[in-house]
């Protein structure tokens, strides 16, 4: 269902290097950022970023911020993503998602936040295509997208991996 967000700008893709196609020079996708449980792998002609999690009770992001242009009304945030070897934790938002926030120019964060984007409560060894659609507020500066924010409460060692194909932030 499309929303109805009055925006005065033309649809277009906000964050750079959606389908990580552009390698830096070490060998990472430009404008995404490290952290040591990821790594850049390919699939037939595709490249995505796997988050591995080794440890229960720790927290894996992966952090982008996008401008909000000037107008914009509605955003849409699609992603193509897998999650094998969820053990999911004692509380509803122990799993993988992906959450939303916006902030204003001075950094505060606006509530309500957004919905986030559930990617699993368990594995699955399939590629599954996800989509969130969502108001901006009017005092909107940033958005800030967290993928792969997931704690886990187990006894045993767990692993998650979350496979970003593609992760699109679009004005609808």
């Amino acid at each position: 269902q499309a929303l109805s967000g009055a925006s005065n700008v033309s649809p277009s893709q906000i964050l750079a290097n959606p389908n990580l196609e552009t390698i830096n020079s070490e060998g990472w996708p430009l404008g995404w950022p490290t952290l040591p449980e990821a790594e850049l792998k390919r699939e037939g002609d595709d490249n995505f970023v796997r988050v591995n999690q080794a440890e229960p009770d720790e927290w894996t992001m992966l952090y982008r911020a996008a401008t909000v242009p000037a107008g914009c009304g509605a955003l849409r945030f699609s992603l193509n993503a897998r999650v094998l070897d969820l053990v999911p934790g004692a509380n509803i938002w122990n799993e993988a998602r992906v959450v939303f926030q916006f902030k204003d120019l001075n950094g505060t964060v606006i509530r309500p936040r957004p919905r986030p984007l559930i990617l699993g409560k368990k594995g699955s060894n399939s590629w599954s295509e996800r989509s969130v659609e969502f108001l901006v507020p009017e005092n909107a500066a940033t958005l800030e997208v967290i993928q792969s924010r997931t704690k886990f409460h187990s006894k045993k060692a767990t692993r998650k991996i979350i496979r970003p194909k593609y992760s699109w932030l679009e004005i609808v």
